[in-house]
């Protein structure tokens, strides 16, 4: 959508000037209207108010913006005291089409918000100058807070004083009505009166009577039992709408007003309008009802649409019903105690018209012959499931970020994308706006009509975390939050000499916390424009949605200390998508799932759980007829000291279980809203967690906790509600095991057929029955009819069931590994008949000379796979041939050797059945052999005492600081194993003595042995791995043990006296033993050097070392240096350093560069930064310091000018070309395990996320 907001000279000559009084706008779409002109231009075309005066009339006008004044007219920024007018610049037709309407209000409200984002965007969250909204000096909350209140005041200024009038004179003014009359509490002689069976009227009930005269071609209409505020001017008058063929009747109900105050009464009085069309035909008519209150949030609503069809002679039609009654009070006036009024803001689409459709998302659809199933992991999948039993993937859309849930509508799919990058604020001392790494959510359409190619067609961007969404007839909602983080400081600190007192305030030291509510437009699959945004303090955590409304539930941020609940009304009712913030109220306590909340007849319920009060369970109803004024009617109490689970309503009945020991299901009555009662409790063992109402009958997911912790699904007998009964109970779970299900937090996971009488129950077991763990996931298969419950047979699946449905006479279960496809006709025996693999956990990669890759597959049992797949696509390709392990121990890692590869896996001894014996563990070094692609074979293993947890390779990360217990491929075919500064205490249980000779029996005092070797393991004979020398290493404190040309590397540390400050000081030594002849290893003498050696050059020159020293002053602190010394002989001669301002722990040497990233805590450091050195002159170094965006930034790899590095969300390649300026080139979504390099290509394996081939 376009709009052209520019206002020629000729058309401001045009617009009729009114005295409508001083109008301040806030205009909205300033920055839209001129651009970002405070960025380029000498004009701010902002929300900057000026005067201007009509050099004809000198007559002075208030303008939104200095742009909007004309050239040759004198501006000012304040009213010019001697001038008594108050004239202002208005333009009601907003939209520009002729016509004053609803559409101008909502594409107004539209562009305030949209000015409001670019500014936040742009100069809030930037910390730019123009984010200083109230001049101080500062960009902080207040600023936010400041902008926010003048758009909304600016626009509803704009809607009161230009809009609103103009709209009703338009509507006067084309009033087509013979007869248009107003009269309160009925009295319409010729009204056909609607009354009830007993021949009162009923005043609860609002209802549109009609009569047509057919000779005189005369429609009357009567639109009885209006309630309104008693004071006030009502009108009504009618309009043809040539563009829609509609007659629109519009009630008005305007507000005497005392400035900015409407002056009302505190009571309400029923209201009849009455209206006379002429000219009407018998044939059939469309009519709209419009509701205009001047002095309301929302000005104008649509309250019914139909059609009338004059021929028929007469009719009634109910509009609305009112659920409570009114008296007269003693003091005579009309007032109102609790009235519920029509359905909350009945939208275009109520009356005769169907409703407006509310649609969940979800991660799988089945859309005719396809379904789309949304991978956590992969993105979207598009399935032809036209034979069930072969599904087939046609198609994948990837998603970067976390995708939560999908809607398939038109050929479409749309995908919420949720990334967990929260923003932190930099506290005492600085700004207290957010870092620069906001959180944010988005959501992407999809093109899937073309099923072998979907594509990302369009984005929309959240702010905040995504909580949940809803379609609601045409329109998309989403609701998000944004938490930003804070911490606390422990003790004082130093503030900048330039932080004001009230920077640095409490105040403004707690961030805000914002809900965010953003409208799409989906009608048009290929236009899809967002229509509304709106946003407010809270932190939204469930949503409960109607046609009308968006009620959303928002605690503190704090589990632990939610002591209320705030719930907003959110109007969603405008079938176009306008949004509007209503009213909230407060309730105790926490709302701990969506089940919670519900809306019935007008009255919103909830349950809540208070930690405090030893825990205490509530119930309340609250009225909703007035939106902005929402009141607490009732409440229950309940279950003092047990903890609120299940809840579930049900029309007129809530079930709520609490559990301390046992069970209490309890049935409450609501067909009184002001007077609930509970009417029964059931106690049985354990508790529910999720019940799904069927008529009289529950069926409840719960957990059964009479003999271990296990699954249970319960069967439920509520037809007497002061008697409710368990029928009966089926758990699962291996006996004395433990059982879970993903339906416990995900309740979608839990499938009930009814069609089928079928329950289809998501669980996982573990157990150690038989002497060893086992764990497995199952979907079971449950009958069930309104008196039993029978438990029949299951299939095992690939990780935990996430979703199951029915496709004509099969099952579906998915996981995020595999979809299955059952035939269930046997309940009994389900068997699987197909299956997909959808993701599969690739934890490490190495390229082989053959050009096949191996793919390491981690099961979810625990086996590990080892593939060979083609080089051209060792993503997803066919694996020619596979050598599974199910003894792998705990996996190290792998090493290639041509077409050799070492599988290393950790191994721990455990003789006795009561007895652990860490100093016998080892490590395994198996051969396994792809020649033979198609035929690999596992050739000789050996086993290396010790504990070995790590595995260094090539271009991998050395980490300087930490242990050295990393396995190093010191040459192709032979690997160091360093097991260093290493205790072997010896483990037991009480009461137990070990009988060999030689051992310690459990009486005797045991002390740890500490001690050092390095076991040379060579390879040379695949079929018979050797250890071919152990090294022993007396020197305390080695680390950093690395490999070059046959020479191993290790670091060590010497303590020497203390400072003349008394403070601890080493010197820090290079160890060089030469492997060149693995039996016979010479060790070379130790060099001093300073620092810990972190690499060497290629021809082995340089020695690369982070070095760390004391400060000049007498404190603690320490600087940071990166050195380059000569390696000669037996001496080391130091050619520079260069002092870092960090604390390194990832140094990568490649390509002539060290790329230096740090450990600082990343709360503290509001942006990341890499240094990189250059080495090209070890006597010159040149240091470069390049900035990236925060979230946590960790250097892992580099080749060919190519630098990878963790970063929020996962890995991130750079381009390293010029080291002064860091170019951005690439990311993939995921975590990674490793990072091994051919010639031309990068290897990043990342679990279930793929594996990652980056171009070199």
């Amino acid at each position: 959508m376009e709009l052209n907001l520019f206002i020629s000279e000729t058309e401001k000559g045009d617009i009729s000037m009114k005295k409508l009084g001083i109008f301040t706008l806030s205009l909205a779409i300033a920055f839209v209207v001129c651009g970002m002109a405070y960025a380029d231009e000498d004009t701010i075309c902002a929300q900057v108010i000026t005067y201007g005066q009509n050099p004809e009339t000198s007559e002075w006008l208030t303008f939104p913006t200095p742009c909007e004044v004309p050239a040759e007219w004198e501006t000012a920024t304040v009213l010019p005291e001697a001038y008594d007018g108050d004239s202002f610049y208005c333009v009601p037709d907003f939209d520009g089409d002729g016509m004053v309407n609803k559409r101008d209000l909502t594409l107004k409200k539209k562009g305030a918000k949209q000015e409001f984002d670019t500014w936040k965007k742009d100069c809030w969250k930037a910390e730019a100058d123009c984010g200083d909204y109230d001049s101080n000096g500062a960009v902080n909350a207040k600023d936010r807070k400041a902008k926010k209140a003048d758009r909304d005041k600016g626009t509803r200024e704009w809607q009161d004083k230009c809009w609103l009038p103009s709209m009703t004179a338009q509507n006067e003014t084309e009033d087509i009505s013979e007869t248009a009359k107003v009269s309160v509490c009925g009295g319409f002689d010729d009204a056909d009166e609607a009354e009830t069976a007993d021949g009162k009227r009923s005043l609860s009930e609002e209802r549109l009577s009609w009569k047509y005269n057919k000779s005189k071609k005369l429609l009357t209409l009567v639109n009885e039992n209006v309630w309104l505020n008693c004071c006030g001017e009502h009108s009504v008058s009618a309009s043809f709408n040539e563009a829609t063929g509609i007659y629109e009747i519009y009630e008005t109900d305007k507000a005497e007003m005392d400035g900015d105050t409407s002056l009302r009464c505190r009571c309400e009085c029923f209201f009849d309008f009455k209206i006379k069309l002429p000219e009407i035909t018998s044939d059939s008519i469309t009519v709209k009802i419009f509701r205009v209150i001047s002095d309301s949030e929302k000005p104008m609503s649509a309250v019914w649409k139909g059609d009338l069809n004059p021929g028929e002679g007469s009719g009634d039609i109910l509009i609305g019903k009112r659920s409570g009654f009114v008296s007269a009070p003693s003091d005579g006036g009309m007032k109102y105690d609790t009235l519920d009024g029509a359905e909350i803001g009945a939208g275009d689409d109520a009356g005769n018209e169907a409703a407006r459709e509310i649609e969940e998302a979800d991660i799988i659809r089945i859309d005719g012959t396809y379904l789309y199933i949304l991978n956590r992991y992969r993105g979207l999948f598009v399935c032809n499931i036209s034979n069930p039993d072969n599904p087939v993937i046609t198609g994948r859309a990837p998603v970067i970020g976390s995708p939560v849930d999908m809607y398939i509508r038109d050929n479409m799919a749309y995908i919420l994308v949720s990334d967990m990058n929260q923003p932190v604020y930099r506290l005492m001392g600085g700004n207290t706006a957010p870092g620069k790494t906001g959180s944010g959510s988005r959501v992407d359409a999809v093109d899937i009509s073309n099923k072998t190619q979907p594509r990302v067609s369009g984005t929309f961007n959240i702010e905040g975390m995504v909580t949940d969404s809803r379609i609601v007839g045409k329109i998309l909602y989403v609701v998000s939050s944004e938490q930003l983080n804070y911490y606390f400081i422990d003790g004082p600190m130093i503030i900048e000499d330039t932080t004001t007192a009230d920077d640095v305030a409490p105040e403004n030291q707690k961030p805000e916390r914002s809900i965010f509510i953003a409208s799409i437009d989906l009608s048009n699959p290929a236009s899809i424009q967002e229509v509304d945004r709106e946003d407010f303090e809270g932190s939204a955590e469930y949503i409960h949605v109607t046609e009308e409304a968006i009620f959303i539930s928002s605690g503190n941020g704090y589990y632990w200390d939610t002591r209320e609940s705030t719930i907003t009304y959110v109007d969603i009712s405008d079938p176009n998508g306008a949004i509007s913030k209503r009213g909230d109220i407060n309730v105790k306590g926490r709302i701990e799932d969506k089940f919670k909340m519900d809306f019935y007849n007008g009255y919103f319920r909830v349950c809540t759980y208070q930690w405090e009060e030893s825990g205490l369970s509530n119930l309340f109803v609250i009225d909703t007829s007035d939106p902005d004024n929402m009141r607490q009617v009732s409440s229950v109490e309940l279950a003092k000291g047990e903890q609120l689970f299940a809840t579930r309503f049900d029309g007129d009945r809530a079930y709520m279980v609490t559990y301390e020991r046992k069970d209490p299901l309890w049935v409450i009555d609501l067909s009184d809203p002001v007077n609930p009662e509970i009417k029964g409790e059931l106690i049985v063992p354990g508790w529910s967690t999720h019940i799904e109402p069927r008529g009289d009958r529950l069926i409840a997911l719960g957990v059964d906790d009479t003999d271990g912790w296990k699954v249970a699904v319960s069967l439920f007998n509520v037809s007497d509600p002061e008697n409710p009964s368990l029928i009966k109970r089926v758990s699962f779970g291996e006996e004395n095991g433990w059982s879970s299900s993903t339906a416990y937090g995900d309740v979608k996971a839990f499938t009930v057929l009814d069609d089928m009488n079928l329950i289809l129950l998501p669980y996982t077991f573990s157990d150690y029955s038989s002497g060893n763990y086992r764990s497995e996931s199952r979907l079971q298969l449950i009958d069930y009819s309104d008196t039993d419950l029978t438990v029949r047979g299951w299939i095992s699946q690939k990780g935990s069931v996430l979703r199951s449905r029915s496709f004509e006479d099969r099952l579906f279960s998915v996981s995020d590994d595999e979809l299955q496809v059952i035939d269930a006709s046997n309940r009994d025996k389900p068997i699987v008949t197909g299956k997909l693999r959808l993701v599969i956990n690739i934890t490490d990669f190495a390229p082989l000379n053959n050009g096949y890759g191996i793919q390491v597959v981690s099961e979810s049992d625990g086996t590990r796979v080892f593939r060979t797949v083609p080089l051209s696509d060792p993503e997803s390709g066919t694996a020619s041939g596979e050598i599974v392990l199910e003894d792998a121990g705990s996996y190290s890692g792998i090493i290639a050797n041509g077409n050799l590869v070492y599988v290393i896996s950790n191994h721990y001894g455990q003789e006795k059945e009561d007895v652990i014996r860490p100093d016998r563990n080892y490590a395994r070094v198996r051969v396994l052999d792809f020649s033979n692609v198609s035929s690999p074979r596992i050739r000789g293993s050996i086993d290396v005492p010790g504990n070995y947890y790590n595995l260094i390779k090539d271009g991998a990360v050395i980490s300087p600081y930490s242990s050295g217990s990393g396995i190093i491929q010191v040459k192709d075919d032979v690997l160091a194993f360093p097991m260093v500064d290493y205790y072997r205490p010896i483990y037991y249980y009480e009461d137990i003595v070990l009988e060999e000779e030689g051992e310690i029996s459990a009486d005797e005092d045991v002390k740890p042995q500490i001690f050092g070797t390095v076991r040379i393991v060579s390879l040379a004979d695949p079929d018979s791995p050797e250890l071919a020398s152990e090294l022993t290493v007396d020197v305390p404190g080695s680390k950093a043990y690395f490999a070059k040309d046959g020479v191993l590397y290790f670091s060590y540390e010497e303590t020497i006296e203390n400072d003349d400050r008394d403070r601890a000081q080493v010197q820090y030594f290079l160890s060089r033993v030469d492997l060149s002849d693995p039996p016979k290893p010479a060790v070379l003498a130790p060099v001093n050097i300073p620092g810990i050696c972190v690499a060497i050059s290629d021809d082995g020159t340089y020695i690369y070392t982070l070095d760390s020293e004391w400060g000049a002053g007498d404190d603690y602190s320490q600087t940071y240096s990166f050195n380059v010394a000569k390696l000669e002989d037996d001496t080391v001669l130091l050619t520079d350093k260069v002092e870092v301002d960090n604390y390194f722990g990832n140094i990568i040497i490649a390509d002539g560069l060290a790329y230096l990233s740090g450990y600082r805590y990343w709360w503290y450091a509001p942006e990341s930064s890499l240094t990189i050195v250059d080495l090209a002159d070890p006597e010159n170094l040149a240091v470069y310091k390049n900035d990236l965006p925060a979230g946590g930034f960790n250097v892992i790899g580099a080749k060919n000018q190519k630098v990878f590095a963790t970063t929020s969300g996962g890995v991130a390649c750079y381009d390293s070309s010029n080291p002064a300026q860091l170019e951005f080139e690439d990311f993939r979504n995921g975590w990674y395990s490793q990072i091994v390099f051919s010639e031309t290509t990068a290897y990043l394996p990342m679990g279930y996320y793929g594996l990652w081939m980056k171009g070199l």
